[in-house]
């Protein structure tokens, strides 16, 4: 068993490895969350719906990892990374570990991928009530500690700065 106090990776080896998920995803996991169509809606339901949060249908939480919610129905991409690697991966000190940056990167490929097939969509847009979706529409400004950062629609195109060689 390897396990470090203080700052720095934790992994602990001797647990049950994976803990409670079969698997990594897929990349027939990609191409079904890549496939995934709202039924009825508009274009923008794929992406995401009321109330726009982990209970949410569309692309956004099933590339992050929340719809479907059991590791029978193996469509958790982000997350079930998180969970299957362990140690800092599960808790918010996922960033102490490399394994994150990878993962989040694969992400952001995923999604990338998404928007070349079905446009730049995003939701929710600037009809959804403010007080209701405050810094999640797609104007607003993002919050960050670090000031003012922009919106989400000065992010939905990031092939000014940097491209993938290969998207699903």
């Amino acid at each position: 068993m390897l396990v470090q106090t203080g700052r720095g990776l934790n992994r602990d080896f001797a647990r049950a490895f994976p803990a409670g998920w079969p698997t990594l995803p897929t990349s027939a996991d990609v191409k079904g969350a890549l496939d995934f169509t709202q039924a009825g809606g508009s274009p923008a339901d794929r992406y995401d719906t009321l109330p726009f949060n982990a209970s949410s249908e569309g692309f956004r939480n099933r590339v992050g990892g929340f719809m479907p919610r059991t590791p029978a129905q193996r469509v958790h991409l982000h997350n079930q990374v998180h969970l299957w690697v362990g140690g800092d991966m599960t808790p918010a000190t996922s960033p102490n570990d490399p394994v994150f940056f990878l993962n989040d990167c694969n992400e952001d490929r995923i999604w990338e991928g998404w928007m070349n097939r079905y446009g730049r969509l995003y939701a929710p847009d600037m009809t959804a009530p403010a007080a209701t979706f405050k810094s999640e529409r797609i104007d607003d400004p993002i919050v960050s500690p670090l000031g003012p950062t922009g919106t989400p629609r000065t992010v939905l195109d990031i092939s000014a700065i940097y491209t993938y060689d290969v998207l699903p």
